[in-house]
């Protein structure tokens, strides 16, 4: 399968001459090399690499290694049987990477193929599906507040009492709020979506009007005092807004259901102990790749 795949993406384009950028050894540094080494590096260290000093010392890596390499084939390192057993377990490792990137080669290419006949979503249900759930396509109701939080039972009656009597909210909460980022702000929580904070917090807002004031309210948190200043209502997002994740649900809807499918016409069976096993074997190797040539 390897060797078939191989021949059938190499007759599609002329493999491009490699030019040598450096020598270590007796052996050439390619420029396909270094494009290879580079492409499996961290995208944060490809951003170094991309400095004049950076290169100089991906580079330097480089030689080196290859300097190591020179001195193993003098001291005959890779002719003794246990680096020849590694050797062989490292190429078979290598030989399966290569076989998964080629199937993902394939599987890309199926997907695309499945999507046009099988998975593809029309224009038309796109449009029926948003106008059939109009909840999952519309911004929540939003709710600001602001609050006065207390240890106690008896301090948020207090609370109360002097904002009964006049005491401005905010005045208050920044005399007497035990949180310590909204009492600076007068209490003030901004705006805030269901879900946000813990319900019994919000249940109690949800029956306030903008300007009015709640009893004492406990949560985990402790004893608190809300005020609503203010409320945004539900607002439903445009199709065109939402029309790719509307799509991508659909064909991932379709998707699961070829999968079902598959499964049928073609039987898949787990034996899940030879899984852990196996799970746990390659967890528990050491990692395959080198040293970087540093002593």
């Amino acid at each position: 399968l390897v060797a078939a795949t191989l021949l059938a993406l190499t007759a599609c384009a002329k493999p491009k001459a490699e030019r040598m950028v450096a020598k270590g050894g007796r052996d050439p540094i390619t420029d396909m090399e270094v494009a290879s080494r580079l492409q499996r590096l961290p995208a944060s260290y490809q951003e170094v690499v991309r400095t004049a000093d950076g290169q100089k010392e991906f580079m330097d890596s480089i030689v080196r290694e290859r300097l190591v390499l020179q001195k193993a084939r003098e001291l005959g390192v890779d002719k003794r049987p246990e680096v020849k057993e590694r050797m062989a377990r490292a190429r078979k490792l290598l030989e399966r990477r290569l076989e998964d990137t080629l199937n993902e080669v394939l599987i890309t290419e199926t997907l695309r193929e499945i999507r046009k006949s099988d998975i593809g979503v029309t224009d038309a249900e796109v449009s029926a599906f948003y106008d059939q759930h109009p909840e999952r396509y519309s911004n929540p109701v939003e709710t600001r507040a602001s609050h006065i939080l207390v240890g106690t039972e008896a301090e948020a009656q207090g609370a109360l009492t002097r904002l009964r009597a006049g005491t401005k909210f905010d005045v208050l909460a920044r005399e007497v709020s035990k949180d310590p980022t909204t009492a600076p702000k007068g209490g003030d929580l901004s705006y805030y979506k269901p879900g946000d904070l813990v319900s019994d917090f919000e249940q109690a807002a949800a029956s306030l009007k903008p300007g009015q004031v709640s009893g004492v309210v406990k949560t985990q948190f402790g004893y608190h005092v809300i005020r609503v200043t203010g409320r945004r209502p539900a607002k439903s997002r445009a199709l065109k807004e939402v029309e790719a994740d509307v799509r991508q649900h659909l064909e991932r809807e379709k998707f699961d259901r070829w999968l079902a499918k598959a499964r049928i016409a073609i039987p898949v069976t787990i034996d899940e102990a030879a899984v852990k096993q196996a799970t746990q074997g390659a967890l528990a190797a050491p990692p395959a790749g080198g040293t970087g040539a540093h002593p």
